[in-house]
This record gives structure tokens, C-alpha cells and sequence, in this order.
């Protein structure tokens, strides 16, 4: 417990005896990690909120397992931020929105399940999760924000939703193991970097429904097999970024008939 955190408590002890730990949580001068504290401590406050508040448990090395309460509709920004040893985290059907970089830099975690009743996933979220290999995504969300995923170099499988409308700018960029991905029906927009640098990305499922791929979103990959539902001249009229596919090769097989490039 650092001073600071230490004379947070002192300072509002009268709140945690009356179990006022919204307002003992949400204030201002609420000290970083001051959530980690209480854990340690066997005080479980989430229970007792709607929300686990801005960084309450960053860089909290003891945390290896969560179970999030059904109480709580909210996770605040970079909340379990840089938690090195957390391996498992249970999100309730209660929650709804996760801010940007909820679970960043949380290297040891190995599987995430995001439930239907999230609707917004903030940027970064699982940005540096190393040893994260598989993801479900809930069913309702229509955005992969930026940098999602973004250098979960052992990503192996996702599962995406079928509400999906957009991909932001560096959602899989360096996902080393991705080998396939199917984007669903809904799928309009690439980001930039999307898939950069996901070395092992060797086929995707592309529907007819895009309309416009960002610069570099597949670039630097070795040869990728497309499987577009369009026509060839449908595939053409997209609105590609000159350097969508930079570095990259790829066969494209459309309804009627076969693109290739080059590098």
C-alpha cells in the first residue's frame, strides 16, 4: 500500500464503515489501485457497486483470478490494466460497456469470454494480452474498437459477431498466430492496420458487404487466399486503400471467377 493510498483510506474512513464505497470509489481523489488495496485487504466492495472504477486494480501483481459480481453494469478505464498474473476473468451478463484498456498488458491472461449483454468495448482493451489464444465476442457489438487486440501475439481463435458493422484501426495488428478469420455478412469497414503484421494469417472470408478497406489493414503478410462473395468486378469497384494489401500477395476468389496480386 503506498502513503498515498494509505492516507486515502484514514482520510474516508467514516465511508467504508457505512459501506458508502460508491462514494469512497468515485471520488476524485481516489488514489490508483486503490481497488487492488481493498481486494488484498478481503474486502470484495464490488459487490456493493454498479461499476469498478478507473484504474482500481492497475499493475496489481496478486490478482490472478475474478470473478466480476452480477452488481456491476460497468468496467472503468485500464481497471485490471497491467495485472501480470491475472489468468481468469468471469464478465456477468449484467455488464454492459468495458472502457478503453479494461484488460491492457494483462500477459498472463489466457481466454476471454465477452457476454451478449455488452454492447461497447472501448479502445486497447486487450492491447499486449501475449498469452490471450482465444476470444468470443458478444453478440450485439457492432464496433472492434482501435487496437482491440492489438499485439496478442498468441491469438489463435475468434469468434466474431454477426452484428459486426466495423473493424478499427489496428484491432489484430501483430496477432502472429491468427492463421483464418471469417468476417460476418454485416462487415462494411476495415481499418487501417487491422491485420498488419499478423504473420500467420492465411485465409479470410470477406463478404460482399465491405465498402471500404484502410491503408495497410493487410499489409506485410506472406500470401493470403481470399474467399470474397461478390463478383470480380464487384471486388475491383471496392474502395481499397492503395496500400491495403502493401507487401502482400493474394488470390481472391470471387462468384465468377479468380483476382490475383502481386507484390
Amino acid at each position: 500500500m503506498t502513503n498515498e493510498q494509505k492516507k486515502y483510506i484514514e482520510q474516508n474512513i467514516n465511508l467504508i464503515e457505512n459501506n458508502n464505497w460508491k462514494e469512497f470509489l468515485s471520488n476524485s481523489n481516489a488514489p490508483y489501485g486503490i481497488g487492488g488495496v481493498l481486494y488484498e485487504a478481503g474486502i470484495n466492495f464490488m459487490e456493493y457497486v454498479d461499476f469498478v472504477p478507473t484504474q482500481a486494480f492497475i499493475r496489481n501483481e496478486q490478482l490472478k483470478s475474478i470473478n466480476i459480481p452480477e452488481s456491476v453494469k460497468f468496467l472503468g478505464s485500464y481497471c485490471f490494466c497491467n495485472c501480470l498474473n491475472l489468468l481468469h476473468v468471469q464478465i456477468p451478463d449484467t455488464v454492459a460497456f468495458i472502457a478503453d484498456g479494461a484488460f491492457g498488458g494483462c500477459s498472463s491472461l489466457q481466454d476471454i469470454v465477452i457476454p451478449d449483454s455488452v454492447t461497447t468495448i472501448g479502445d486497447e482493451v486487450f492491447y499486449n494480452c501475449y498469452n490471450l489464444t482465444s476470444a468470443t465476442l458478444g453478440k450485439d457489438i457492432q464496433t472492434l474498437s482501435y487496437g482491440l487486440f492489438w499485439n496478442c501475439s498468441n491469438l489463435i481463435n475468434i469468434t466474431l459477431p454477426e452484428s459486426l458493422i466495423e473493424i478499427e484501426d489496428l484491432a489484430f495488428c501483430a496477432c502472429k498466430k491468427l492463421r483464418s478469420i471469417v468476417l460476418p455478412e454485416t462487415l462494411t469497414t476495415i481499418g487501417r492496420n487491422a491485420f498488419s503484421r499478423c504473420d500467420s494469417l492465411e485465409s479470410i472470408y470477406i463478404p460482399r458487404s465491405i465498402t471500404k478497406v484502410g491503408s495497410n489493414a493487410f499489409a506485410d503478410l506472406n500470401h493470403l487466399n481470399i474467399e470474397y462473395t461478390g463478383t470480380v468486378s464487384e471486388w475491383r469497384q471496392l474502395k481499397l486503400n492503395s496500400k491495403a494489401f502493401k507487401n502482400t500477395t493474394y488470390t481472391c476468389n470471387c462468384t465468377d471467377g479468380i483476382v490475383k496480386k502481386s507484390r
